[in-house]
């Protein structure tokens, strides 16, 4: 078996994810400014005309690493934003020769709080490496590191395709790919890594490979569920599965006041048991200002039409939520119209988010009345941190439970709640 150094990978796996690398044998901080420019834009580095190179203080540079949380973020000197390929192999190349810190970032939703150990690094920015293409006739799409969910769903839909997401439109598709890649169709289609084909991948050393199954096969492995140990993945291609008529998801939007969270939850134990590979939910434990207690914001999405929808929520319904919007969309604006709309809210950077997260593989309704009870003495304790949530999202399973465990390096493909 080939050998390939490792790589520090910094992120999460639900939404998003980045491709991270930090120089193991790298100083703590750059050399002083003068010599990390001349280092950064010597001619020899042969960078392309859309390569940018920027510094601390530039508003290029901010607009090249502001990332989604704050809360104990890396620091940069220096940014290098390639335009090519061959421009992310020299970065890494030049970063490892001088002994420079690096963080290789695509849609920067990443979040750990070891972020924070890498201070005046040199960021490598793929946000310019966005290309998206979809080749009908191979049922494929091929995208860059730069491309985000919500690049790529006009362009498939619009070409009679779909393919799995995460729920965010925000996050880099290929940072949430080589984290496993949760999300609603995970009981039909699988996890969005089950979707992946092959990748072009430049490693520590500075080398471009192709990976597949076919192709640095132990590579190929690893990328999927932890491919941010492994090297920068420039491009990445994948299988797309055929949608002409563009199928409707209906979306239902609920709110339960406090006092019906016991039956709430004894109600999603009783639907999570048995839950149908089309029906996705997530459950959201916030603040609510009138009321000065917690609620329950439910998203409860399924792919098919309205009426079989209804009768899948039935006992969600029979509960009669204080709010109630239901709407019929197709694949390509679930993210952006589920859960009331949350996604333009969710994107925004630059905000302190501050993010633990744990794996269930049964929920129990005692798990959530607990949660809800301790996030409603919080909200009253705490009236600073009112923003707080508990998510608990319940995807299907079933697509991604029938590849087996040995086939990725993905390890939770029986979980059945993300909290």
């Amino acid at each position: 078996m080939r050998r390939y150094c490792a790589l520090l990978f910094l992120s999460f796996t639900s939404v998003p994810l980045v491709t991270a690398l930090v120089n193991p044998e790298a100083s703590r901080g750059p050399p002083n400014g003068a010599n990390l420019r001349s280092i950064l834009t010597s001619a020899s580095n042969n960078w392309a005309s859309g390569t940018a190179i920027s510094f601390a203080g530039q508003d290029s540079f901010d607009n090249a690493t502001e990332r989604w949380a704050t809360y104990r973020p890396p620091t940069y000197a220096a940014s290098i934003s390639p335009a090519t390929e061959k421009d992310v192999a020299t970065a890494v190349k030049l970063a490892t020769s001088n002994r420079l810190s690096f963080l290789a970032t695509g849609g920067r939703h990443g979040y750990n709080t070891d972020l924070a150990s890498l201070q005046n690094g040199i960021a490598i920015d793929l946000s310019r490496l966005n290309q998206v293409r979809v080749d009908r006739q191979a049922r494929t799409l091929t995208v860059g590191p730069g491309a985000r969910f919500g690049n790529i769903v006009g362009p498939v839909s619009d070409a009679g395709f779909e393919i799995q997401t995460g729920t965010a439109s925000c996050p880099s598709m290929i940072g949430v790919t080589i984290g496993g890649g949760i999300g609603r169709q995970m009981g039909t289609l699988g996890l969005v890594a089950d979707a992946l084909v092959s990748a072009r991948l430049v490693t520590a050393d500075g080398k471009i490979v192709d990976v597949s199954a076919n192709s640095n096969p132990e590579l190929f492995w690893g990328i999927r569920g932890a491919g941010f140990n492994y090297g920068i993945i420039t491009q990445a291609t994948y299988k797309l599965q055929p949608n002409p008529t563009r199928t409707t998801y209906t979306s239902v939007d609920v709110i339960f006041p406090a006092p019906k969270n016991v039956s709430y939850f004894r109600m999603l134990e009783t639907v999570l048991a048995n839950q149908p590979a089309r029906l996705s939910v997530t459950s959201s434990i916030v603040y609510n200002s009138t009321s000065n207690q917690a609620q329950i914001a439910g998203s409860w999405v399924y792919n098919g039409p309205r009426d079989a929808a209804l009768r899948v929520m039935a006992p969600m319904l029979a509960l009669d939520p204080s709010v109630t919007s239901i709407s019929d969309v197709r694949w390509e604006d679930v993210s952006r119209t589920a859960a009331f709309g949350a996604d333009a809210i969710g994107c925004v950077p630059g905000r302190n988010w501050n993010v633990y997260s744990a794996n269930l593989r049964t929920f129990r309704a005692s798990v959530g009345q607990t949660a809800f009870s301790r996030m409603d003495a919080f909200y009253k304790e705490n009236p600073t941190a009112r923003v707080s949530t508990i998510l608990l999202e319940a995807f299907p399973n079933q697509a991604a439970r029938a590849i087996p465990n040995s086939a990725t390096a993905f390890p939770w493909r029986d979980t059945a709640t993300f909290v």
